[in-house]
């Protein structure tokens, strides 16, 4: 009976097995269980860390008086462990975690103060899958190269954000700029310069406004289709480039209550749907209008022959008529769809 109940249930210590053996099953495990094994004693802990072994899909969370570790996967919470329930194993130091957990894929920072020498340790842990949120008030003077290198970065304090660091982005993915010092002149000359760039700057940008600060005066200079949908108004526009090196030419300007949204969509596979598909279409809408422009801008030359003004003519026509098929309309000379 002995040996039969030993068969089906067989087990052994971990800590009796060779070193090399033990890091075989450590790197074996999921993500649970590994979580599970690197809490049981601070033994465990170092061993897990020395085996290299992934723990994947980990949510730190940074407070005043506590850390949580969360195991998320498909956005569900699989385990949860506070710093009160493991405190004989979780370093003290910020840093100390952060090293812990080196694989882990988003990280909450809530103290109302940050050091450097933290910012830098979180800094260099930049990867393009994490998602990184800072509540904490940074220093004013401090840069990091991997600053935005996130896949979603939030700094609820960006006092410290200068211009010059959102002109200089390149492929960036998604950024959120919460309290800051951007003034108008500033935000006209990011537009201008977001619109004329020759590369991707950015996915989306989320910068919380200032008071007094409005968007209308650079929409003004450029040709775009103002879609409307409940309280939230988008304008539509293209980049100016000519160069084949943006490949997300449509650009999307949001105000949405205190915050102004800047996003880069692909022409042939936008990622938000309507009614009627009108986003789908909203490109097509654009090469119209631009056209249209331009065959405006031929008919005022005086030295066209005649047959020439009348084919760009009747080409005009049947541009308004299919414009007019997008349910598009016209407000003062700005096109508007209404979703």
């Amino acid at each position: 009976m002995e040996v039969q109940r030993e068969i089906n249930n067989p087990s052994f210590c971990l800590l009796h097995l060779p070193f090399v053996a033990m890091k075989h099953v450590l790197q074996c495990m999921d993500s649970t269980d590994l979580l599970r094994t690197a809490f049981v004693s601070k033994r465990m802990g170092r061993y897990t860390k020395l085996a290299n072994a992934r723990i994947d899909l980990i949510e730190i969370e940074f407070t005043n008086n506590r850390s949580t570790i969360n195991l998320i996967d498909f956005g569900c919470l699989v385990e949860s462990y506070k710093k009160k329930d493991i405190m004989h194993v979780l370093p003290k130091k910020t840093e100390e975690i952060l090293k812990m957990f080196q694989h882990y894929q988003k990280l909450i920072y809530k103290p109302k103060t940050i050091s450097t020498n933290v910012l830098n340790k979180i800094m260099d842990s930049a990867n393009i899958h994490r998602f990184l949120n800072i509540a904490a008030e940074i220093p004013k003077d401090f840069n990091h190269k991997n600053k935005f290198k996130f896949d979603q970065v939030q700094y609820q304090d960006a006092t410290w954000v200068k211009l010059e660091d959102i002109l200089s982005m390149e492929n960036v993915g998604r950024v959120q700029f919460n309290r800051n010092n951007f003034t108008q002149n500033q935000i006209n000359t990011l537009l201008k310069h977001w619109v004329a760039s020759d590369i991707d700057m950015f996915y989306r940008i989320i910068l919380d406004l200032n008071d007094g600060i409005e968007i209308t005066e650079v929409l003004e200079e450029l040709l775009t289709v103002q879609c409307r949908s409940g309280a939230m108004t988008s304008y539509f526009t293209l980049a100016k480039t000519t160069a084949n090196t943006r490949e997300r030419p449509i650009l999307v300007i949001c105000r949405h209550g205190r915050f102004m949204i800047l996003t880069g969509w692909r022409s042939d596979k936008l990622l938000m749907k309507g009614p009627d598909d009108i986003y789908d279409k909203t490109y097509i809408i654009l090469k119209f209008l631009k056209r249209k422009e331009e065959i405006k801008a031929e008919l005022e030359r005086n030295d066209l022959e005649l047959a020439t003004r009348r084919r760009l003519g009747e080409e005009e026509k049947k541009l308004v008529a299919e414009i007019e098929e997008m349910n598009v309309v016209f407000e003062n000379g700005q096109a508007v769809v209404s979703i």
